[in-house]
C-alpha cells in the first residue's frame, strides 16, 4: 500500500530541504535507496518526489542516469540572475503604473544575519507588489535554485550585510525608485563574477572564506 498523500508531501518537504541546503553537489546523483532508507519509504515514492523536484528544475534526469544535482555552468547562472533581474524589475514597473500608498507595502520581519533567507523574502515581496502571480511564482521558484549559490562562502561581494541592509531600508520605506537601482545593481554585481562563482561551487569548501553570496 502506498504511502498517504501527507506522508509524501513530509518525504517532498524534508529531501527538498536537503538538497536546497547543498545535500548534493553539482552533478552529483541523488541516491534513491539510501533516502528510502532515511525516510522509511519504498523507493517508489522517492522517485515520485525526485520526478517532482525534477519539474520543479532543481534536478535533472536522464537515461541510465537517475536523478542528480544540475552542474553549474557560467551560462545557467547568467539566466537565473538575469532572470531574477528581469521578473523584479518589471514588477517594480508595473507598482510605478499604480503606486502602493506610502508605508503600505507587506511588512517583512528581516533577520540580517541571514541575507539569504532575506533576499528570498524580500524578492518575493518585490514580485508581489505589481499583483500579477506569475511574477511571484517566477521567483520562487529562481530563489529555489539560486538557493544552493547563494549559501556559497563569500568570494566577492565585499559587504553583503551593508547590500542587504540598504535594500532592506528602501522597502520599509516604500522607496521603489531606490528599490529599483538597488535591484539593478545587486545583480549587475553578480553578473559581473559569474566565472567566479562557477569556480567555487566545485571548489573544497574548507578551501573559501566564510559568509554567504
Amino acid at each position: 500500500m502506498p504511502p498517504k498523500a501527507s506522508r509524501i508531501e513530509q518525504v517532498y518537504a524534508g529531501i527538498k530541504q536537503e538538497i536546497l541546503a547543498g545535500l548534493l553537489l553539482p552533478g552529483q546523483r541523488a541516491d534513491v535507496a539510501d533516502m528510502a532508507s532515511r525516510y522509511n519509504v519504498s523507493k517508489i515514492p522517492i522517485r515520485m518526489v525526485l520526478n517532482r523536484l525534477v519539474g520543479e528544475d532543481i534536478l535533472q534526469t536522464t537515461p541510465h542516469e537517475g536523478f542528480y544535482m544540475p552542474r553549474v555552468s557560467e551560462q545557467r547562472l547568467r539566466d537565473l540572475h538575469g532572470w531574477t533581474q528581469q521578473v523584479l524589475l518589471l514588477s517594480l514597473q508595473m507598482a510605478f503604473s499604480e503606486p502602493p500608498p506610502a508605508s503600505s507595502l507587506p511588512s517583512i520581519n528581516f533577520d540580517h544575519d541571514d541575507t539569504v533567507t532575506g533576499i528570498e523574502q524580500l524578492f518575493a515581496a518585490i514580485a508581489g507588489i505589481g499583483g500579477n502571480g506569475e511574477y511571484r511564482r517566477a521567483i520562487n521558484s529562481t530563489n529555489d535554485r539560486l538557493r544552493p549559490i547563494r549559501r556559497l562562502p563569500d568570494f566577492s561581494v565585499s559587504d553583503r550585510s551593508t547590500e542587504f541592509r540598504a535594500l532592506t531600508d528602501a522597502w520599509v520605506q516604500s522607496d521603489l525608485s531606490a528599490l529599483q537601482e538597488l535591484v539593478l545593481a545587486y545583480h549587475e554585481r553578480r553578473l559581473a563574477i559569474i566565472p567566479r562563482i562557477v569556480a567555487l561551487a566545485y571548489s573544497d569548501p574548507a578551501d573559501a572564506g566564510d559568509g554567504r553570496s
